[in-house]
């Protein structure tokens, strides 16, 4: 829970075992690095047992943005039914959340009782409108908007460091951690997309607000389409067919539209 990872059932990467856990890494499937597009992505099999990770991060430069955002695509499967969460650390001032938050403002409790849960302080929670949430927070007088969809009836809950610590030995971190409910398999696309500033000096505040104004996920056979809409009207298609053989052709039709590449992913 301590990494923007994903986290399985509340419990740490194989168990906690750093000898284990020297013995297994991520299997790099697609890497591209170049001038607007950089691409990775890598599956990871011996973390959890019984279970599979998949995941795959995109930075993206567009002129349809003023600033290149970040696609991350997050898939975990599990032969049982799994509580799976991703967290999303961050600092600064949390300006706006889309859904509506039932905050503790008179108590709190810790987030878990092992592995890292028991130490984070769980502020408040908000249920996700058809699994689809938005924070917007100020850091460094630059604004950030992660938008995330996640399985429906998911939860987003703030959490922050210092539950279970009497001697204040842990510094004050916050975060967001989209929970999904017990399934066997749960996906996560977030976008995180700089926007805007913030000049304390001169009172004078512009853009901030997501340039983003509908975000949506397809899988249509082996293939995942991403689906921005800015402000102004533009589009942004990510097709991405999960083949990293360059040559081999790809075709997929989402509402009558036709997209056609080649190799691991067309923009």
């Amino acid at each position: 829970i301590a990494h923007n990872t994903l986290v399985l059932n509340e419990s740490t990467q194989f168990s906690a075992d750093w000898r284990r856990a020297q013995k297994f890494w991520p299997s790099q499937t697609y890497f591209q690095a170049g001038d607007n597009l950089n691409v990775v992505s890598a599956d990871l099999h011996d973390a959890y047992e019984a279970a599979a990770i998949k995941r795959t991060v995109i930075q993206l430069k567009t002129n349809a943005l003023a600033k290149p955002i970040l696609v991350d695509i997050v898939r975990g499967e599990s032969e049982d039914q799994t509580v799976f969460d991703l967290p999303f650390h961050f600092s600064g001032q949390v300006v706006d959340f889309n859904g509506k938050l039932s905050s503790k403002v008179t108590e709190r409790k810790p987030f878990g009782n092992a592995n890292g849960y028991q130490h984070l302080w769980l502020e408040a929670f908000g249920e996700l409108e058809n699994g689809d949430g938005s924070i917007t927070f100020l850091n460094n007088n630059r604004f950030y908007t992660l938008r995330s969809l996640s399985p429906q009836k998911s939860k987003a809950n703030f959490v922050r460091t210092g539950a279970n610590d009497p001697d204040f030995n842990l510094r004050s971190v916050q975060a967001i951690v989209f929970r999904a409910p017990k399934a066997k398999e749960a996906r996560f696309v977030s976008i995180l997309e700089p926007h805007g500033v913030y000049d304390p000096a001169a009172e004078f505040t512009a853009g901030s607000e997501s340039q983003l104004t509908d975000v949506s996920y397809q899988e249509v056979n082996d293939y995942e389409l991403v689906s921005l809409t800015t402000r102004s009207g533009e589009s942004i298609r990510i097709a991405i067919s999960n083949d990293p053989a360059k040559d081999k052709n790809h075709e997929l039709m989402h509402d009558g539209e036709i997209y056609s590449w080649s190799g691991f992913i067309k923009v």
